[in-house]
């Protein structure tokens, strides 16, 4: 699987998104995300992520500049910074404190593995889901626990992902269910470029840390 979506050159995927909230009493919230995104490596992407209340991130990035528009508060910001994905993705993160979608997919560098040398992987078994045939694995490294459904055939895209994290408190858990996966895009040459609307408000964007 992480071969294959390491040679594809342009990934479109969208997902529906579960994650769990552990609240003061203990008890667990889950809240649902719809997350479309696109990669064109290894330089440009796209996504956009609408919550359950009805507000809604999308985010571009190309040329090394990275902007955001949300709504329906009706705002964007643009930072400049590294002109590769894994690298862009890595600073959103670590110094800005984005909530990136599918990070493990959107800016993984292919040279680093996607698990811990020596988390403990195994195969369960066949399963149904979304459509297709899957190889369910299940992987267990240091702080979390992870299922992955890959579907079988000569196009190994995951169907599902869930990751228990089993260190925080009361170990919520996030779910992602795939709907959709294509290695083309007709409108690839737009996709990725960022033109706010001409009524939205520019704010400034300033790291939360330096590292």
């Amino acid at each position: 699987m992480t071969d294959f979506l390491a040679s594809q050159p342009l990934v479109l995927t969208e997902a529906l998104v579960s994650y769990e909230s552990v609240q003061e009493s203990g008890q667990k919230l889950q809240f649902d995300v719809l997350q479309r995104m696109a990669v064109q490596k290894p330089d440009k992407f796209f996504w956009v992520t609408v919550q359950d209340d009805g507000s809604a991130n999308s985010a571009w990035f190309a040329d090394g500049k990275f902007a955001m528009l949300r709504m329906p508060a009706n705002v964007w910001g643009q930072i400049s910074g590294p002109a590769t994905i894994p690298a862009m993705v890595d600073r959103l993160i670590s110094e800005y404190n984005l909530d990136v979608p599918l990070p493990d997919i959107l800016g993984r560098d292919p040279d680093v593995p996607l698990v811990d040398e020596g988390a403990e992987i195994w195969w369960v078994g066949e399963a149904w889901v979304e459509g297709y045939w899957t190889n369910h694995i299940a992987i267990r490294q240091p702080g979390e626990d992870i299922q992955i459904w890959v579907r079988k055939g000569d196009q190994p895209f995951p169907a599902k992902m869930a990751i228990t994290f089993v260190n925080e408190e009361g170990q919520p858990t996030y779910l992602a269910r795939f709907r959709l996966w294509s290695t083309t895009m007709p409108n690839a040459a737009t996709q990725f470029t960022f033109t706010p609307p001409p009524d939205a408000e520019r704010i400034e964007v300033v790291p939360v840390s330096s590292r």
